[in-house]
């Protein structure tokens, strides 16, 4: 008859004493992107650079309708008049127009 129990040895992996402060996470997060400032407003730049062929309209998607963000009465020029938004606050040609000016197409000053 037993009268004690023996219990299985305990095992310590490496992996368990390693602190997380050696192998800290990376940071996947990007840092927000500083826009340059416009002489002029965003719907105005836009007309000027696509009279100089230096941007185009391109094709605008369906947008959900019910979104909260959706503008049914404000349509953008650069995505080919989809409704949704206006050209003034579309990220997408914020985006276009300071690449261009990072990428020295457009001269800021």
């Amino acid at each position: 008859m037993v009268t004690h129990m023996q219990s299985a040895p305990q095992r310590k992996y490496r992996h368990q004493n390693v602190s997380r402060k050696q192998f800290p996470r990376p940071n996947f997060r990007k840092a927000p992107k500083v826009f340059t400032p416009l002489r002029e407003s965003q719907t105005q730049l836009y007309e000027r650079l696509k009279a100089l062929g230096m941007i185009h309209p391109i094709e605008g998607r369906a947008v959900n309708s019910l979104g909260k963000f959706c503008r049914a009465d404000q349509r953008c020029a650069y995505h080919s008049k989809v409704v949704g938004h206006d050209t003034e606050n579309c990220s997408t040609l914020k985006h276009k127009i300071q690449n261009m000016i990072n990428d020295n197409l457009i001269n800021t000053d």
